[in-house]
């Protein structure tokens, strides 16, 4: 008999074997003492955002309370299914609520920073613009007013640079500036700038060259003073030895006078976002730590604890440490599935096998549509980068979804789970 032969001779004995036991087939657990790793007047079994209210609702009471937390974040409730937002007319109530709602709409970007006499230009560079932070097509970020943010209002050139403003005809120029980004030390810091002006392009007049001064919150402005006529203004940033690139923000064109026409880019209409799952997690945690409970993520209740009487008097959990016992005089279950009180022996209603109602929400994509679904556009968007493209805004999309259910059973959720993606 060869080695293959054997072993499905040896895997068909035991297939046959474990056929032939007995329903009744069970392994008695060795007696073992579990080690107590908190003694408390309440732990509450969940992670929840409900949960951690009743944490900080019994501390404020003046209990000592543990809770553990299935999952290795709070908020499993709003996090883990993406419901993060109000609806029109809905307001937070709690202090909680307060704070993990309180950003649920980004603001209107500001208007354009630049002085009144700034002069509108076209220009152009001797470089491309490289990713991550591209320019437009053709070039627009260096004359828009908008330089506060790097990640989204400079513009990328992998070498030292020369970009020529071009104002159309010559006008009577008061001052130009360049705005950088410069991080001492890093692979953008600028070195120094120079500037010339023309009338015509071909004759150049050298204003300058100025190294560039100490950052504040990582920008540099460079300005040139200036009593003269122009059409052109040439600037040339050099980087600093270290530095692989240059970020630039904002080129700006002063003239003697106020304008009328000044350049104002268009303000950006307010994008409702939901709450942000690393703000819901953050303001539970803190509420936890400030109302002095202690908790632990990624826990799981494994049995429970009873007293002489069998009351019950605690919970034992599982982690990544083993086993460990909390002992208190007041269980609150605040787990989804009321996993503690199946435990502890509770009677439920029946769960009616048929068709229920579930609610699922989708980031991006199409909004889908069928038989078993309806859905709807929230209005509200989540803010996500593509690679080392431009900030995307993706719709949430929100289903109800009429699901056949077998029973409450977990392998019944897990396919109804499971349909649900595969319907939206």
């Amino acid at each position: 008999m060869n080695c293959k032969r054997l072993f499905l001779h040896l895997a068909s004995l035991m297939a046959v074997f474990a056929l032939n036991l007995p329903a009744s087939a069970a392994v008695v657990e060795s007696e073992r003492k579990v080690p107590l790793a908190y003694d408390v007047d309440v732990v509450v079994v969940g992670g929840s955002s409900a949960a951690a209210s009743a944490a900080i609702e019994a501390a404020k009471a003046g209990a000592k309370v543990f809770l553990l937390a299935p999952r290795p974040y709070l908020g499993d409730d709003l996090c883990g299914t993406m419901r993060l937002w109000l609806e029109d007319g809905e307001a937070p109530t709690t202090p909680l609520a307060k704070q993990m709602f309180a950003i649920d709409a980004e603001p209107e970007e500001p208007p354009s920073q630049l002085p009144t006499q700034a002069l509108r230009f076209s220009y152009n560079a001797d470089l491309p613009s490289a990713n991550p932070h591209k320019d437009t097509s053709p070039p627009s970020k260096l004359a828009d007013g908008k330089w506060g943010k790097p990640e989204t209002e400079s513009v990328q050139y992998d070498g030292d640079v020369t970009l020529t403003a071009d104002l159309s005809e010559a006008k009577e120029l008061r001052e130009a500036w360049i705005i950088l980004f410069d991080r001492r030390g890093s692979t953008f810091t600028p070195q120094k700038v120079s500037l010339a002006i023309s009338e015509d392009g071909r004759r150049w007049q050298e204003i300058g060259v100025t190294n560039c001064p100490e950052p504040q919150q990582d920008l540099v402005t460079v300005k040139f003073p200036l009593k003269a006529k122009a059409r052109y203004a040439r600037f040339i940033v050099q980087r600093a030895p270290e530095a692989t690139r240059v970020l630039i923000g904002e080129l700006v064109l002063l003239g003697p006078e106020v304008i009328a026409s000044a350049p104002k880019p268009p303000v950006a209409k307010a994008v409702r976002r939901p709450a942000r799952p690393a703000v819901v997690k953050r303001v539970l945690e803190e509420a936890l730590v400030d109302a002095n409970v202690d908790f632990l993520f990624s826990c799981f209740p494994s049995d429970l604890l009873r007293d002489d009487s069998g009351n019950i008097a605690g919970v034992v959990m599982a982690n990544r440490a083993g086993r460990q016992a909390i002992r208190a005089k007041v269980v609150i279950d605040a787990t989804p599935r009321a996993t503690v009180a199946r435990m502890a022996g509770a009677r439920f209603t029946p769960y009616p096998a048929g068709e229920h109602l579930f609610q699922r929400v989708v980031i991006g994509g199409e909004l889908q549509s069928g038989p078993q679904l309806s859905g709807r556009n929230t209005g509200f968007s989540v803010r996500h980068t593509q690679g080392k493209g431009a900030p995307v805004d993706a719709p949430l999309y929100e289903y109800t979804l009429r699901l056949p259910m077998k029973d409450d059973s977990f392998a019944s959720f897990a396919e109804a789970e499971q349909r649900a993606r595969d319907l939206t």
